[in-house]
C-alpha cells in the first residue's frame, strides 16, 4: 500500500474550493459597498402608518377611517331626468355633492353669479357686402397722402373715411418704396432680438407655406 505524500515540513497539503472572484466585489467590480448598518427603531415610538401604504404596513381603521361617501341622486321635476353626482371616493370633492348652480337656476332658485356669464360672446368675423366706389379726386389724394408716408390710420382720419374702409386704401394707395424700406428695417431690427426657438418657429412657418 502507497504512503501518502508529505511535503518537507511534513504537513499535509490541502487543496481549498475555488472562490469566484466575482462573488467577492459584492455584485459591483471592483467597487465593493461598505455594509450597510440597519436602522432600528424604538418600540415605544411606532410609526405611524400613511393612509395610501397599501398592504405594505397595517393600517387601524380607527386612525383611518373609510371617507364619506358624497354621492347624491336628485330627481330634476318637470324633466323626468335624475342627476346623479358621484366623485371617486379617492379624489376630493369641491361640490360635496351639492346641486350645480346651473341646476339650481333652472329648477328657480336665486344663486349668487361668478362673473363668468357677463362674459362677451366670441366676436364673429364681419362679412362685407356691396361695392364702394370712390371719387376720382379722393383717389388722388390717397396717393398724395400715401407719398408724404402716412399710414393707411393717417389717410382715413384726415380725410374722414369710415373705420371698416382702412383696409381698402392700400389697394389704390400702397406703400411707396421708403416705407417699404422702413418697414423692412424695423422688423430686421425686431428679429434681432429673437430667441432661438421664436427664429426657427418661423422659419419653419415660412418653408411650411412654401407647400401651400
Amino acid at each position: 500500500m502507497a504512503s501518502p505524500t508529505l511535503a518537507s515540513s511534513s504537513r499535509t497539503i490541502l487543496s481549498l474550493p475555488s472562490i469566484s472572484s466575482l462573488g467577492s466585489t459584492r455584485g459591483v467590480l471592483h467597487r465593493a459597498r461598505p455594509p450597510r448598518i440597519p436602522v432600528l427603531q424604538s418600540p415605544h415610538t411606532p410609526k405611524t402608518p400613511l393612509p395610501t401604504s397599501g398592504t405594505s404596513h397595517p393600517v387601524d381603521p380607527k386612525i383611518h377611517g373609510q371617507p364619506p361617501s358624497s354621492s347624491s341622486s336628485i330627481v330634476l321635476e318637470d324633466t323626468g331626468l335624475t342627476f346623479h353626482h358621484s366623485p371617486p371616493p379617492s379624489l376630493p370633492s369641491y361640490t360635496n355633492g351639492a346641486l350645480p348652480p346651473l341646476l339650481q337656476w333652472v329648477k328657480g332658485k336665486s344663486i349668487s353669479l361668478s362673473g363668468e356669464e357677463q362674459a362677451k360672446k366670441m366676436v364673429e368675423r364681419r362679412k362685407y357686402e356691396g361695392e364702394l366706389e370712390w371719387s376720382q379726386e379722393l383717389v388722388d389724394r390717397m396717393v398724395q397722402l400715401r407719398a408724404e408716408g402716412k399710414s393707411r390710420k393717417e389717410v382715413g382720419d384726415a380725410l374722414q373715411l369710415p373705420a371698416d374702409q382702412y383696409r381698402l386704401i392700400s389697394r389704390v394707395a400702397p406703400q411707396t418704396s421708403v416705407q417699404k424700406a422702413s418697414k423692412l428695417t424695423e422688423l430686421e431690427e425686431q428679429k434681432s432680438t429673437w430667441g432661438y426657438r421664436k427664429k426657427l418657429a418661423r422659419a419653419v412657418r415660412e418653408k411650411r407655406k412654401e407647400f401651400w
